[in-house]
């Protein structure tokens, strides 16, 4: 059974297992904005859909506590375009909390049938949770809901965004795990609110000082210590970092945020990490202690994107669905805080265009934590010794040993180190 309220949304009554359950959902498509901020293509081919389980519908209740989660699959028929187009297979999501449920948005990007340009005002679609991965949708789309038209821009590392880059131009469904095979789950999330990291609005290329914006609301709220307001930290995060309208680097992006949290004595460590290959079991464990990893991710086609990750989930085939919050509309003045989900393999290539070139991991605790084994120790001493020095640029310099990241390794950092010393 299904049915909806037209407005911007539409709620699904939709089966899972033997349950059924009311998710809202909402498309939009998409006006593809160029690096200025201005339209580049109005009436994109690409389109994104946001999901909205509710608590308050007894079936969504059981979706978080009896099945833990659900994969989402969606097909969806253009007026006037015969075909049905499966968009959106297997995607994976489970909530932590009833809060979390709540608070959630995850949107995922897929391609329309139309032509570039083509503006479509409604669009037919299905929408069903199993509790495993299907290998076909066999249903014909027939709950009609309108479709709104989003400027839309994210990005800001490297020296570039989503705009004339790195836009899709043969965008296709979002495909998840191998529906062929059911694999063991392990998912890890914060377990805060999405609320509680507060929306942030970016400037076209900001995604830098807007995702360290969002970790510092973060580590505050779980650890108990004050943060600025987002504004205040937003404009001072951007220019630490030495943000542009073309964005910023990701060593001034690390380095900005470490002489943001010295300056304001905040008890944050951060560490830089080059790569993802062999580097996801570090990810996953160091979001359920409670910290925080922001994913820099690179364009196929040029320019970068740094977001603050809210939750991962091992699919036991080597695959992983990766969820970030961003603005997804930079440059409106709207503060926002939209999740997305990316479906990655070990190495962290993604089939949306993209890969994971590094990231960077905050905790709550000292800065002279070079490691981040939560001990200030003989350790992090000589990798301090090892750089000490060296300036930002010379064979040697080490940016996690630049604890106050002033771009050169020396008696700050040391003395920083050194006055948490085997604490």
């Amino acid at each position: 059974m299904r049915n909806a309220t037209i407005l911007t949304a539409a709620t699904v009554i939709l089966a899972i297992g033997s349950a059924s359950s009311a998710v809202e959902v909402e498309f939009h498509q998409l006006n593809w904005l160029d690096e200025n901020g201005d339209v580049m293509i109005e009436f994109s081919r690409v389109c994104d859909v946001e999901l909205h389980p509710h608590t308050s519908d007894p079936a969504d209740i059981a979706f978080l506590e009896v099945y833990g989660g659900g994969w989402i699959n969606i097909s969806v028929q253009v007026p006037g375009w015969p075909e049905t187009e499966w968009v959106v297979q297997n995607l994976y999501l489970c909530y932590p909390d009833d809060e979390y449920m709540d608070d959630s948005d995850t949107s995922v990007h897929f391609g329309l049938p139309t032509p570039e340009g083509f503006p479509i005002d409604g669009i037919l679609f299905d929408l069903w949770i199993t509790p495993e991965p299907i290998e076909w949708m066999n249903t014909v789309p027939g709950l009609w809901v309108p479709v709104d038209h989003v400027d839309y821009h994210t990005g800001g590392i490297g020296e570039g965004g989503s705009g004339l880059w790195s836009y899709g131009y043969n965008p296709g469904p979002w495909i998840g795990p191998d529906f062929l095979t059911i694999h063991p789950i392990r998912t890890v999330h914060p377990g805060i609110a999405v609320r509680q990291w507060g929306p942030v609005s970016e400037d076209i290329n900001g995604c830098g000082a807007g995702s360290c914006t969002r970790s510092l609301q973060y580590l505050a709220d779980s650890n108990g210590f004050d943060v600025d307001n987002p504004g205040g930290m937003y404009n001072d995060l951007y220019d630490a970092m030495g943000t542009t309208p073309q964005g910023t680097s990701p060593t001034n992006l690390a380095n900005g945020k470490k002489q943001y949290t010295s300056a304001n004595g905040l008890p944050v460590n951060t560490r830089a990490v080059e790569g993802f290959s062999g580097q996801i079991q570090g990810i996953m464990d160091a979001v359920e202690n409670g910290a925080d990893v922001e994913l820099q991710i690179v364009w196929d086609e040029g320019g970068a994107h740094s977001a603050m990750i809210t939750g991962v989930t091992s699919h036991g085939d080597g695959s992983y669905t990766i969820t970030y919050v961003d603005d997804p509309t930079q440059g409106d003045g709207h503060a926002e805080s939209q999740e997305h989900s990316i479906h990655v393999d070990s190495d962290g290539e993604f089939l949306e265009g993209g890969s994971i070139a590094g990231f960077l991991v905050e905790q709550h605790g000292s800065p002279g934590d070079i490691n981040g084994d939560g001990t200030v120790d003989q350790q992090d001493l000589g990798m301090m010794l090892g750089s000490y020095g060296y300036i930002e640029g010379a064979v040697g310099y080490d940016i996690n040993a630049d604890v106050n990241g002033n771009g050169v390794v020396d008696q700050g950092d040391l003395g920083t180190l050194l006055s948490d010393y085997c604490q």
